[in-house]
């Protein structure tokens, strides 16, 4: 991460479990957007969640570094580890920036974070900032008076909270790369947990 001038795409998230969902927005916007590279960014500490509710960031951070080694474009960032908690997106934007002055950031969302990013902190300045890229997402509203791309068309069925229940029930979990598959059953995650 030391070469200067580049076009850096940043996918955030809790990443409880990283799945082919993701893979496929990272590749979607790098092919569409002509990125240089995407870092993901595993929140140590999301707002929007309580701790109990997260597998240990140790895990996710793990699983995402096997997912990030399916593609030559992706990289794992771990600002947040170097930051004040809870870990908000316009800090880890803020302190990137000044780190990398030379590079441009593009921040990456689906339609589902566009719908409830008024209650983040700081949230128009985020779009101020860096470039907003938004993927579409059926069921949710891509009408917005903020400066953002927003790439229409097809998305994927995987979701992080139906993997989870699906695994706490004991079934053979869809949309997984075979690396975080087999992470997730030789550390016996997800099993049993009461809640999806």
């Amino acid at each position: 991460m030391q070469a200067s001038g580049r076009s850096i795409g940043l996918l955030g998230g809790s990443f409880d479990p990283p799945h082919e969902g993701h893979l496929w927005m990272a590749r979607r916007v790098f092919e569409e957007c002509g990125l240089d590279e995407i870092w993901l960014l595993p929140a140590v500490s999301p707002p929007h969640k309580g701790s109990g509710d997260l597998s240990a960031y140790e895990h996710r951070l793990a699983m995402t570094l096997l997912l990030a080694a399916e593609e030559p474009f992706l990289a794992v960032c771990r600002i947040e580890e170097s930051l004040p908690l809870p870990g908000y997106s316009i800090r880890s934007i803020r302190a990137l920036k000044e780190r990398h002055p030379l590079d441009r950031f593009s921040f990456i969302i689906g339609g589902d974070s566009l719908a409830a990013v008024a209650g983040w902190k700081e949230s128009e300045a985020i779009f101020r900032e860096t470039d907003v890229i938004v993927l579409a997402r059926p069921g949710f509203e891509t009408e917005t008076h903020l400066p953002c791309r927003i790439l229409l068309g097809e998305t994927h069925p995987a979701q992080s909270r139906r993997i989870r229940a699906g695994l706490a029930q004991g079934e053979e979990a869809e949309h997984l790369c075979a690396s975080v598959r087999d992470y997730i059953r030789e550390h016996g995650l997800y099993r049993n947990r009461g809640k999806a």
